[in-house]
């Protein structure tokens, strides 16, 4: 089992990537930060890939934010 830490980690750097902003910290918001559905949709996809668990688009927007992902992708897995 990946501790939340490796969780959130893996997200910002996936988000920082697609968004091509190194500044992102784990309480911004998706939305509020310049994510679209395209952003989502790939962010999803290498998630699933690096997580070894499917992570939609509609988890990720439900969310909000890195932080809140992580908690609900870890309460997911167990």
């Amino acid at each position: 089992m990946m501790s939340i830490n490796h969780v959130e980690t893996q997200i910002l750097h996936h988000w920082r990537d697609i968004m091509k902003n190194a500044e992102l910290n784990a309480m911004d918001s998706f939305l509020t930060q310049g994510g679209n559905s395209l952003h989502l949709i790939k962010l999803a996809a290498l998630l699933s890939k690096t997580l070894d668990q499917h992570v939609s688009p509609g988890e990720i927007f439900a969310a909000g934010s890195v932080r809140h992902l992580a908690q609900h992708l870890m309460e997911k897995a167990q």
